[in-house]
């Protein structure tokens, strides 16, 4: 029987929750950045896994099911964004392996190969802090990503935003897959929760945009997928700046309306001189049309991230939500006329 590899990776820094903090609003909100490895199992051209974050209490946070082939490289690889709850502690987090698949979709009988059962590791969900927490089976790999710092509250909606170029360590990010090997990654975060318990929040973004210069611009479609994106197929514009993209969009299992809305972008080897711009809002309920109130003030939260210097060097770092200096780039502002965001999660009707 051959041996398969499966490593996990996890950092957390993310839950948006009313009692995140004294006064209802969230200090820093934590997530978890999970990266599965190829499975090396000969004809696996595809895997599904289970996978189930839970805080002290055992509730779950989120469970889901995830194919390699929608969230990974088709060959058992996979890497997701979820969030965690750090008001309640320790968390745990379970993946399963629920099944193989060899050609043509056909499942490979459980028989032949030994599934290795719930993978657990219990892991303090630290609202102000970016921990990592890894699952190894086999053969070991690192791949520790940062997540969400602070909030802030919009129409009684805490949001917490971010961009991630590095780990905590100041690693470079790496988590969709260019290729046969995982390339740079940037994270671009956004979770919020309603203040009540069952009430419901919706969240709206623009497009992303990728500018760069002469050689032209991305555009990320954040309504596509859920899972991998690719050129003609939610990224349009000028080709080879981006190598892939991906949304992770979901709501969280406890009670607290809380949703997340998180796309990743792969700057290819042609981002050079680079800048992402994008923006969103959340209100509770939902906007008409998309469209803020005529009359009010309005707040926003804007990315405007220099990605890359024109050799193609990475710029980016780590820029949470109003940061300063370095990590400015991520920031929350006030829109004085309506502005109208053309896509929604949950989106209208939806």
């Amino acid at each position: 029987m051959s041996n398969r590899t499966i490593s996990v990776a996890l950092a957390v820094s993310a839950c948006l929750s009313a009692a995140c903090a004294e006064g209802g609003v969230p200090a820093e909100a934590p997530g978890v950045a999970i990266s599965v490895a190829p499975l090396s199992l000969p004809g696996v051209t595809d895997a599904t896994y289970t996978l189930t974050v839970a805080n002290h209490h055992g509730d779950t946070v989120i469970a889901r099911q995830l194919t390699a082939s929608v969230y990974g490289d088709g060959a058992g690889s996979l890497s997701y964004v979820a969030p965690c709850d750090a008001t309640d502690n320790d968390n745990t987090v379970t993946v399963h392996v629920d099944e193989l698949r060899g050609p043509g979709g056909a499942l490979i009988a459980p028989a032949t190969w030994r599934n290795p059962g719930d993978l657990v590791r219990t892991f303090r969900c630290d609202p102000n802090a970016d921990v990592a927490v890894a699952f190894d089976i086999t053969i070991a790999r690192d791949a520790s990503q940062g997540f969400f710092d602070v909030a802030v509250e919009f129409d009684d909606v805490f949001c917490s935003a971010k961009l991630d170029c590095v780990d905590e360590g100041g690693g470079e990010l790496a988590l969709l897959h260019d290729g046969a090997e995982r390339g740079r990654t940037a994270v671009v975060g956004l979770v919020c929760t309603g203040g009540d318990a069952g009430g419901e929040t919706t969240l709206y973004r623009t497009a992303l945009t990728v500018a760069c210069g002469a050689s032209g611009t991305a555009v990320v479609d954040p309504s596509a997928g859920p899972g991998n994106l690719a050129f003609g197929a939610g990224i349009s514009g000028t080709d080879g700046l981006l190598f892939g993209a991906a949304v992770y969009a979901g709501v969280q299992e406890l009670g607290y309306a809380t949703r997340y809305w998180n796309v990743l972008l792969g700057l290819g080897a042609n981002a050079k001189g680079c800048t992402l711009t994008a923006s969103a809002t959340a209100t509770s309920g939902a906007l008409d049309g998309g469209a803020t109130p005529a009359g009010s003030t309005w707040p926003a939260i804007t990315w405007n991230v220099p990605l890359t210097d024109g050799a193609g060097g990475r710029l980016c770092g780590h820029h949470p939500l109003d940061g300063a200096g370095a990590e400015a780039g991520v920031a929350t502002g006030y829109a004085t006329t309506s502005v109208t965001y053309p896509y929604s999660y949950p989106s209208a009707g939806g």
